[in-house]
């Protein structure tokens, strides 16, 4: 909720403004390379990953569904600078970013 807030709040000072826009980008699971043998041992996530990319994710135990909409961080950098650096986006859009590669 706080996160809802904090945009709102940024946009609407941008609104205010008229100096300024805000635009909103957002990723699905941020992802980076894997930069050391020792770090895709150190936690769940980094394990769900390396799983992922040799085809062997397994859901939850429980059964649950999580839909897992990964972005490298690469790629999140980029769309980042692509919205800064385009002239036609205005005050509060949303953008939500993830890779559409399964």
């Amino acid at each position: 909720m706080g996160k809802i807030l904090a945009e709102s709040a940024f946009s609407d000072a941008a609104q205010r403004s008229g100096r300024w826009d805000a635009i909103t980008c957002c990723s699905g699971d941020n992802v980076g390379p894997i930069l050391s043998a020792r770090q895709k041992d150190a936690g769940p996530w980094q394990q769900n990953i390396e799983s992922m990319q040799l085809g062997k994710y397994k859901q939850d135990v429980l059964g649950a569904y999580r839909a897992r909409y990964t972005v490298d961080v690469r790629d999140m950098a980029e769309a980042h600078i692509r919205l800064f650096e385009s002239g036609n986006i205005k005050n509060s859009p949303h953008f939500i970013v993830w890779s559409t590669e399964t």
